[in-house]
């Protein structure tokens, strides 16, 4: 786009950078055109530069164009489909995010993904963070005219066209998997609030309002400092109640296989198997499991579990030789296949390193390192903690749960003030050696923890 301006009378070239300065600085810039184009709220930054825009006054965008009226309409104006009948709030590290819907069970698809980690909260006076307004799409809603930029994860065949973004409303098209039908997403900045009006009889598409309350989360609990880690949690019931053991390894190193164990021989409840967040607090560290797809070796089922499982939903890869085969669940389908109950926000009592052995050692056996030095665990988590496109995956880069993205914590001064943390809350953390990878689903893991983690069979005794 090409802004053209024009001198009246002696303006400086200053002046000119001034107003190009402004333009550069201003997020999002179109908003600062916008007021230009309204003559309101420019501030002294605009005012007495000499300038006017080159040629006619501008149009008035917003009457040609439909979207932006509808949402400039007052609430008792809009269709019957803006008085929500389904009204839940869920609240997760002191953030609160609103989801109303015309149906509650549009409400229960996203609460399935993101309860635990959040809990449902009571309400309370005043306005949540951000809210979430899902509603069907109406049979015969016109299609937005397309435009550019697109958006995209070209891997999973997520994408998002931006439609418009002006006057505090941004408008998407999305496409969940590449094969999902138009869902549109009109963000508010007014109100407050993210509209997904969903494509009828699209399943996959009824994942777009738990991606949106990710995305709200994901994006504060980064900027609030909490460090992301590649790893599996579990909570385990103790005489002091709930802990949380947190397995760091690295590729394919046994994190699936130990959480699942963990939910299934010592009835532990799962809060991650994949991405966690830690934060040294006064009482603690304490851990979230984020709410990803469940990875579960499939030599870890059982005849009949494998039979349930369609072959659609088993990835293939090739780990030091050995194919290994995993089946890949959404958490309400990893819950409800095995039984498993998820927990929210838990005390770090525990993290349990796993390495492979060193085949010169001659060890043929599980055994454990016991405690881990501190040199060690600064590794283990500086690896575990290059995870830049699971960031970004977490990241509202486009502002679409809210104001955009700011710059999350250095992942450097994070792990600092998590390491001061775990000393200081004698966190214990022990070293597994695995002799060889593939027998690990086998292998007698608790006992050989038990002798530094107690603890860690409470719940199974």
């Amino acid at each position: 786009m090409f802004i053209a301006l024009e001198r009246k009378g002696a303006v400086s070239t200053a002046a000119l950078q001034a107003v190009c300065a402004v333009l550069q600085s201003t997020r999002p810039w179109h908003s600062a055109i916008d007021r230009w184009h309204r003559g309101d709220a420019a501030g002294p930054r605009w005012r007495g530069l000499g300038l006017t825009w080159h040629g006619q006054p501008a149009p008035d965008r917003a009457a040609m164009n439909p979207i932006r009226q509808w949402a400039r309409r007052p609430a008792a104006a809009r269709p019957p489909s803006q008085s929500p009948r389904a009204r839940t709030e869920v609240v997760l590290a002191g953030h609160r995010l609103r989801f109303t819907a015309e149906a509650q069970e549009m409400v229960d698809d996203a609460l399935s993904v993101l309860v635990p980690p959040c809990s449902v909260g009571e309400p309370v006076a005043g306005e949540p963070g951000w809210s979430v307004h899902v509603a069907l799409a109406s049979a015969g809603r016109g299609r937005p005219r397309r435009g550019q930029p697109v958006f995209g994860w070209a891997d999973i065949g997520r994408r998002l066209e931006i439609i418009d973004a002006a006057d505090g409303l941004l408008v998407f098209v999305g496409h969940y998997r590449e094969s999902c039908a138009e869902t549109l997403i009109e963000v508010d900045a007014q109100s407050r609030q993210t509209r997904v009006l969903l494509p009828p009889g699209d399943g996959p598409s009824r994942r777009w309002p738990d991606w949106v309350g990710r995305m709200f989360f994901g994006t504060r609990l980064l900027a609030d400092g909490w460090h992301l880690v590649h790893a599996a949690a579990v909570s385990i019931d103790t005489d002091v109640g709930p802990q949380a053991v947190l397995f760091l390894a690295g590729p394919y190193g046994g994190k699936s296989t130990l959480a699942h164990r963990a939910c299934v021989e010592l009835s532990a409840k799962l809060l991650s198997d994949d991405l966690v967040l830690l934060q040294s607090r006064l009482e603690g560290v304490v851990a979230v499991g984020w709410p990803t797809r469940v990875s579960v070796p499939l030599e870890l089922l059982d005849a009949a579990t494998r039979e349930k499982a369609s072959a659609g939903a088993a990835h293939d890869a090739l780990v030091d030789g050995h194919r290994r085969r995993r089946l890949v669940l959404s958490l309400p389908e990893y819950a409800a296949m095995f039984d498993v109950e998820r927990a929210g926000p838990t005390t770090l009592g525990a993290i349990v390193v796993v390495s492979p052995s060193d085949a010169a050692s001659g060890r043929h056996a599980l055994g454990g390192d016991g405690k881990v030095s501190a040199d060690r665990l600064r590794e283990a988590l500086t690896v575990a903690a290059q995870v830049p496109a699971q960031r970004l995956m977490m990241l509202d880069l486009l502002g679409i749960a809210g104001p955009s993205a700011p710059p999350p914590w250095s992942t450097k001064i994070a792990q600092a003030d998590l390491l001061t943390g775990l000393r200081d809350a004698e966190v214990a953390v022990v070293g597994v050696s695995v002799p060889e990878m593939s027998r690990l689903p086998s292998r007698p893991v608790w006992t050989a923890l038990a002798a530094q983690v107690p603890w860690i069979m409470g719940s199974a005794s």
